[in-house]
């Protein structure tokens, strides 16, 4: 058995605060505006940085959960799953989409799959930071 230890998610917050700063960026800017491809590729980049941390996190959460013990050995699939379970994310399915986005942007760049990750970056910034918090709470609690 793993005893749990606190976690220190001063990255996963300062990389979830410059998604944020990204996305206000980007969403002021008209779609016609002449650096709005330029804005949109941060939030791209910054939507990929986030969610490899934040998926990181998770796995290091589930791996200093006594009921957990394989996390090694499970698929990307599986740790979102008991992710889910125990609470760490609300939905494991919403990740696996913020997942396809994430798989998408960084194997191919075009502009419809960059425009699918920007799109996808709001509601990943908004569970990061649920998830955040959640790491806090059980931080506070060892």
């Amino acid at each position: 058995m793993t005893s749990r230890r606190q976690i220190n998610i001063d990255a996963l917050e300062r990389a979830n605060a410059r998604l944020g700063q990204f996305l206000e960026a980007y969403t002021a800017l008209d779609e016609h505006h002449s650096h709005h491809s330029i804005y949109r590729a941060a939030v791209v980049k910054g939507y990929e940085f986030t969610h490899e941390l934040a998926y990181g996190f998770i796995r290091r959460s589930l791996e200093d959960a006594e009921a957990w013990n394989d996390v090694d050995r499970m698929t990307v699939g599986d740790v979102l799953r008991a992710a889910a379970d125990y609470g760490i994310i609300s939905s494991a399915e919403q990740w696996f989409y913020f997942r396809e986005r994430r798989n998408d942007s960084a194997h191919e760049y075009f502009d419809t799959v960059a425009s699918r990750a920007a799109e996808a970056a709001p509601a990943l910034h908004q569970e990061v930071t649920a998830l955040i918090a959640t790491l806090t709470e059980l931080n506070e609690r060892i």
